[in-house]
């Protein structure tokens, strides 16, 4: 939601949403639209007389901006701060070890990072990860910094319900309410056997976190993704065969293009196939196929020549096919690989990757893609009808001054 106030202020103090893929759902909400009653998640029909009533904007899901703005706020914390772990893409924690004046470092790195990217961020300053989050929660419903001093601890954790605590969701909230937990302080002063053998050794390591004992380390390594998939619901159904072949080649363009990015290679392919299951008047059809690679790789060409052999395994004329997926998994990394007769072939196919991803890098997304994804006519695009100008990562969507 910020990400889109930043370069069209004329949203500001309006109820938006953000949509989901195909514009289906509300997935993001202002504080204005979530105060007229619009829900996470909720289906754009269930709310269209909200939308027109209180003149609510929207806005499909603008995933290249999201993503370059994350990385410019990533960017100037790992800059101004020892230490950093990126948790999601609008969230990350930071080692404040040997910062002094903690309120006062906190409110100039909120500062900076307004000025550097016009985005308003939250922080919240605890002595373990846990209490952070709580201070994140604190602070978002005040100045925007929230330091959590260890004299405070107390306050916070009996005006803290159990279900606000981080890591602790509904149904796990439930049943802690059931044995007369109600808040963060009674759960650090239930017995840690009880909470092992009743709940889960995780429970217990956040009640050791909000007794003030650091257990969640910050890890500044990026695990590599043991299975990378891309899998999306068409913007139209989809009877024909060609048209099934273009989504798998893009899809696969995708996996690949990430694949390459964390320096791995797969040793195996999975496709799914899908019509829409909440159809009641239409056959339905859900298959899936799945190929072991001779050698693990990377290649786009290759994966793509692998899915199109699945995809004849699979299809079948007769049915409205609504989603397609492409999954690559036994990931290892690059430098691991085993080497076999292919493996001319296979140094060729990297070089070629390699030079197509550095042009798409500096140039843009797809700008050297396969000659299938040319044609015109794609209706397993996503609908993004309401899509917003790609105003950091695409030359002539960057704001002219008059």
């Amino acid at each position: 939601m910020s990400c889109e106030r930043v370069f069209q202020p004329e949203l500001n103090n309006k109820p938006v949403i953000v949509l989901s893929n195909n514009d289906g759902c509300a997935i993001a909400r202002s504080a204005e639209a979530k105060s007229i009653g619009i829900k996470m998640g909720q289906p754009v029909y269930q709310i269209a007389g909200l939308i027109k009533q209180h003149g609510v904007k929207i806005r499909s899901a603008n995933f290249a901006l999201y993503g370059d703005m994350s990385h410019r706020m990533m960017t100037i914390i790992a800059e101004l701060t020892p230490k950093i772990q990126i948790y999601s893409i609008d969230e990350c924690f930071v080692d404040a070890t040997g910062i002094s004046r903690l309120e006062d470092w906190a409110k100039y790195l909120k500062k900076t990072i307004y000025q550097w990217t016009g985005l308003p961020v939250s922080i919240g300053v605890g002595r373990t990860k846990v209490f952070s989050k709580l201070a994140n929660r604190l602070a978002k419903s005040g100045s925007g910094v929230y330091v959590i001093k260890a004299n405070d601890e107390r306050d916070v954790l009996l005006s803290t319900p159990v279900g606000d605590i981080w890591g602790i969701g509904k149904k796990t909230s439930d049943r802690l309410i059931s044995l007369g937990i109600y808040t963060a302080d009674q759960f650090t002063r239930h017995p840690d056997q009880a909470i092992r053998e009743q709940f889960s050794v995780v429970l217990s390591r956040i009640k050791a976190e909000l007794c003030g004992k650091s257990v969640l380390a910050l890890d500044d390594h990026i695990e590599t993704k043991q299975q990378i998939i891309c899998s999306r619901s068409f913007g139209e159904v989809i009877t024909g065969k060609d048209h099934l072949q273009q989504a798998l080649v893009h899809f696969a363009l995708v996996v690949t293009e990430k694949l390459r990015r964390q320096n791995s290679e797969a040793g195996c392919l999975q496709i799914t196939l899908d019509t829409n299951p909440y159809s009641q008047s239409t056959a339905q059809y859900h298959r899936a196929a799945t190929v072991s690679f001779p050698t693990h790789t990377a290649s786009t060409s290759l994966i793509i020549k692998y899915a199109g052999r699945l995809l004849d395994q699979l299809f079948k004329a007769g049915y409205e096919y609504k989603r397609a997926g492409v999954m690559l998994s036994n990931i290892a990394p690059t430098q691991m690989r085993q080497f076999d007769l292919l493996a001319i072939q296979l140094k060729e196919n990297e070089a070629l990757d390699n030079v197509k991803d550095s042009i798409n890098q500096r140039f843009g997304n797809q700008k050297i893609l396969p000659a299938r994804l040319l044609h015109q006519d794609q209706p397993w695009r996503m609908h993004q009808n309401k899509l917003s100008s790609k105003f950091t990562t695409k030359w002539s969507d960057l704001i002219k001054a008059s």
